[in-house]
């Protein structure tokens, strides 16, 4: 496998350079971000899109008369991503093994991704007054915060109060569990809810959803896209090849009758994923695709940033493989 992925790269690496050299920047980003539009009653949306593309999405939708909407992605692992500033809020009164216990410590499972070389920080708040913070690693470890004297709380909240990006990298707040002494509580609890931006209670989020398609099929809903045409696939948690996972729900889900769709995905991940689509289904479905524009990777200037660079890099070696070596079976085992 690695010496797949190593030639994978060495040869996008190659390609990547002869397509700058001989075609040009912009037509090669045109090539693995294609928008190509086929006559389709069913749309799927790859569900871990950002909130931007998934707008971009809704207007696809209202725009055209797609019978059946299908949002897909892997199921969700335990941990919870604080993408922004904000609080991450357990509600212990709504928890019955944890609203009327005493405890003297507080600890929160949690690791961080820096951006400018710093960490991820965070205010702990027993209710409302702050009890602690902590400074994330790299590595998941638990946070202590100590109480003076054995409190009961109503609610613990995780105020992340350094988000940034910094060019390409984006600090990010990773939280998996809170534990009051010896109760541990998931951070994807029903009781948990994420308070994004201001703490004001405006933009709040449950952390339970199964998956990324979960989350993104009650956005759609809450754009008005009609809830009836709107099924949401979740495949098995995999540490690779998602968009195969991800298609293969598709391939069980459809009936046969249905002779094309149209893949709606991000920027230069797009070709890639028309191409695993159209190899699962077979020539029996034509499989077209749109390619949602993305504010931070620009046709005119994606090369201009280092991370820019190395992701779209990323994506050609990978479209790659994909060409050159990856004919999946719906009999193959998901790795």
């Amino acid at each position: 496998m690695v010496k797949k992925v190593i030639a994978g790269f060495v040869t996008g690496a190659t390609l990547l350079l002869l397509g700058v050299v001989f075609f040009g920047k912009v037509e090669l980003f045109y090539f693995l971000a294609p928008t190509e539009r086929i006559d389709a009653s069913v749309l799927v949306i790859e569900g871990w899109l950002s909130e931007d593309a998934l707008e971009q999405a809704v207007d696809e939708i209202k725009r055209n008369n797609y019978h059946q909407v299908l949002v897909t992605s892997i199921a969700h692992d335990s941990v919870f991503r604080m993408y922004s500033q904000g609080g991450l809020r357990f509600y212990l009164s709504d928890i019955e093994s944890a609203c009327s216990q005493q405890f003297s410590e507080i600890q929160i499972g949690a690791f961080g991704r820096e951006a400018g070389g710093i960490q991820a920080h965070a205010k702990v708040m027993l209710n409302s007054t702050q009890v602690g913070e902590f400074t994330t690693t790299a590595e998941p470890q638990w946070h202590t915060v100590s109480l003076s004297q054995p409190a009961p709380a109503d609610s613990i909240t995780i105020v992340y109060d350094n988000n940034r990006r910094v060019g390409k990298e984006d600090r990010d707040l990773f939280v998996y569990a809170l534990r009051l002494d010896s109760l541990v509580i998931p951070a994807r609890h029903p009781a948990v809810r994420y308070d994004r931006g201001k703490l004001d209670g405006n933009n709040v989020f449950r952390t339970d959803y199964e998956s990324l398609a979960a989350e993104a099929t009650e956005f759609l809903v809450q754009q008005k896209v009609d809830s009836t045409i709107v099924a949401t696939l979740t495949a098995p948690a995999v540490a690779y090849e998602r968009t195969y996972a991800s298609a293969l729900m598709v391939k069980q889900y459809l009936p046969d009758s249905v002779q094309s769709l149209i893949v709606f995905s991000k920027s230069v991940h797009a070709r890639r994923s028309q191409l695993v689509y159209q190899r699962l289904l077979g020539k029996s479905v034509n499989v077209g695709v749109i390619a949602a524009r993305s504010r931070s990777e620009g046709s005119d200037d994606w090369w201009k940033e280092s991370g820019s660079r190395k992701y779209f890099l990323l994506q050609l070696a990978k479209y790659l493989y994909t060409k050159l070596f990856f004919f999946p079976s719906s009999d193959e085992p998901i790795q």
